[in-house]
């Protein structure tokens, strides 16, 4: 099954943290969290994004309401 990724700002929500949490999160626990990075369509900085597998078990169960929207 194909691992499925989520923006960093999405998966704060289904965190249920903040945006500034969530990337605290990431840095300090690298190895905690599978992401990858994707250059921007609008130009700027790159986006984040997070394998829903590497959340947390809530996050991961919300996920599946919140990709069948």
């Amino acid at each position: 099954m194909a691992e499925v990724y989520v923006t960093l700002g999405e998966a704060a929500e289904l965190e249920g943290v903040k945006y500034k949490t969530m990337a605290q999160r990431l840095s300090r626990k690298k190895e905690s969290f599978v992401t990858k990075t994707e250059k921007s369509e609008t130009g700027g900085k790159d986006v984040v994004l997070v394998a829903v597998s590497s959340l947390s078990k809530q996050a991961r169960n919300a996920s599946v309401s919140y990709t069948h929207l």
